[in-house]
């Protein structure tokens, strides 16, 4: 997810110099085009889908178009993000509930479902969930972030432990700041 740009494509060219195959997901399918023009591949080793993850249906949208389009998924990168910096006496129910079902809820969603999908192939697998500095070190002007990146930190941990036993490997990183166009638009994912 989040494969438009900055940090998602940085990933998908990593995967794609050690020959693999990857599927960016994004809103805009005019930006996830623009991102597969810019990578270095060969034919067929980058296949794009627009969604909106927020929707209500959004995850299981994903899940669906990435069971169509790829024969096989060996891991999941959980990338999607916004960034929404305001004074904690500004910051809106809607810029909370946003962020915490973006950075938390469509993570867990997402990994629920390719979790089943691995167990009724016994396939073993890697979700790597991309988190935030801000999910470990207070930030004032970012409290929805600091809060749903340490909810994703959290869940990665205890949903790691779950599956440890199914050959799942789970993790999650914690970068610093990177440009992207997210810190650009404050408050839009």
């Amino acid at each position: 997810t989040g494969g438009s740009g900055g940090l998602g494509r940085a990933l998908a060219q990593r995967i794609l110099a050690d020959q693999g195959r990857v599927l960016l997901l994004g809103r805009s399918l005019e930006k996830l085009e623009a991102t597969r023009r810019g990578l270095s591949h060969a034919d067929g080793s980058v296949l794009v889908s627009a969604v909106d993850l927020l929707a209500e249906d959004g995850p299981e949208q994903a899940f669906a178009g990435a069971m169509e389009k790829l024969s096989s998924v060996a891991g999941l990168i959980n990338n999607a993000g916004m960034f929404i910096w305001k004074s904690p006496l500004e910051l809106t129910a809607m810029d909370w509930q946003r962020s915490m079902q973006l950075h938390a809820w469509v993570p867990f969603r997402l990994s629920q479902l390719f979790i089943q999908r691995w167990r009724t192939l016994g396939q073993t697998a890697v979700i790597l969930n991309i988190a935030s500095i801000h999910g470990q070190l207070p930030e004032p002007n970012a409290v929805a972030q600091c809060a749903s990146k340490a909810a994703l930190i959290a869940m990665t941990q205890a949903l790691a432990e779950g599956v440890r036993k199914d050959g799942i490997r789970i993790n999650a990183i914690c970068p610093g700041g990177i440009a992207t166009n997210s810190a650009e638009q404050p408050g839009h994912p």
